[in-house]
């Protein structure tokens, strides 16, 4: 790091130059930052479609069983039962 005491000058080029570095710098910093912040977000994004995925075929399991359970037995006939998640043809 380059410290200037008062006393000490600096032409424009070299300020220039030490301003340009400082916002090239700044500018790498923050796409790192986005960058791992959008991989997070993906990485969760992932997460939670594989949850869904899962719960979803866990739900169309047991709208498939559920006209077999003793409950449903005693008070409906199982081949009134139409699945919703089919086409009705």
């Amino acid at each position: 790091m380059i410290l200037l005491t008062i006393s000490e000058s600096i032409d424009i080029e070299t300020a220039l130059g030490m301003i340009v570095l400082g916002m090239t710098l700044g500018t790498i910093v923050t796409l790192l930052i986005i960058m791992s912040q959008q991989k997070l977000k993906k990485h969760e994004l992932n997460k939670k479609i594989n949850n869904n995925s899962h719960l979803y075929v866990l739900d169309q399991v047991n709208k498939q069983l559920i006209p077999f359970l003793p409950e449903f037995l005693e008070r409906y006939n199982p081949k009134d039962a139409r699945f919703l998640g089919n086409p009705i043809t």
